[in-house]
């Protein structure tokens, strides 16, 4: 079982842009289930009032292959992961809608498990 080697970092950027930065990822993976989790090359961004699910560009590639790493980019984001010297440096925002994410058998320098909960 891997050991949680994981250092909290200090916030790069204010609170309010990663929180949004992460409102949007959340956004972004939640507009995928929609998509049968495969996001396409583009869709609209019509309000969720007026058309109640995304809207697929009609010509667009779908699955698109950079849009298959989107997600993982996502996670990332939303996690504030980044490569440090002895393991993964973290600074997780958690959007509303994810009450907990938790991550196991990160590989990297070393093995790593992360997480976060809401508190």
């Amino acid at each position: 079982m891997a050991t949680r080697q994981f250092v909290h970092r200090r916030r790069t950027a204010p609170i309010w842009i990663r929180g949004e930065a992460a409102r949007l990822s959340f956004a972004i993976l939640e507009a995928a289930t929609f998509f049968g989790s495969r996001l396409p090359e583009a869709f609209a961004g019509y309000s969720r009032q007026l058309t109640g699910v995304p809207v697929e560009y009609p010509k667009a590639s779908s699955p698109q292959a950079w849009a298959s790493g989107a997600p993982l980019l996502l996670l990332r984001t939303i996690l504030g992961l980044e490569p440090g010297d002895n393991g993964l440096l973290t600074d997780p925002v958690l959007p509303i809608g994810i009450e907990s994410l938790h991550l196991e058998g990160v590989h990297g320098r070393s093995n790593a498990g992360v997480g976060e909960s809401r508190r």
